[in-house]
């Protein structure tokens, strides 16, 4: 049971648009991902691709990434929480979920908008 603490409920992102909903990843590759779920602790994103963009990737513990939602561009530092590969052909499946570190408030009361957006949208099935 969450107490009441709506930091870690998570709602899927997959009732927006896949278009207008990624993040973006520069470790010196740019790198775009789907979101799959969004909360106000964190999220959770994938990434298909070849070569070390990847691996580089899921060696970072903490790194920035933009999160672009419709026309908003939020700008956050992540922890990595959890990380993993699936391999496809011919490319790898990389799934990740990241932790919120440092948030500009401008920044969070964006992230929080959405996550309400999310949240209406789920309750009325829309």
């Amino acid at each position: 049971m969450n107490n009441g603490s709506r930091k870690e409920l998570r709602y899927s992102a997959s009732i927006l648009n896949p278009d207008r909903v990624y993040v973006e990843i520069d470790t010196g590759v740019k790198m775009r991902g789907n979101i799959i779920d969004l909360s106000a602790g964190g999220l959770a994103f994938e990434i298909t691709g070849e070569g070390d963009g990847l691996r580089d990737l899921d060696r970072l513990r903490d790194y920035s990434m933009v999160i672009v939602i419709d026309s908003l561009r939020i700008v956050a530092g992540v922890q990595k929480v959890w990380g993993f590969f699936r391999d496809l052909e011919p490319g790898q499946l990389y799934l990740s979920g990241v932790s919120f570190g440092n948030v500009s408030s401008d920044d969070r009361l964006k992230l929080y908008g959405v996550i309400e957006r999310i949240r209406d949208l789920s309750l009325t099935g829309s």
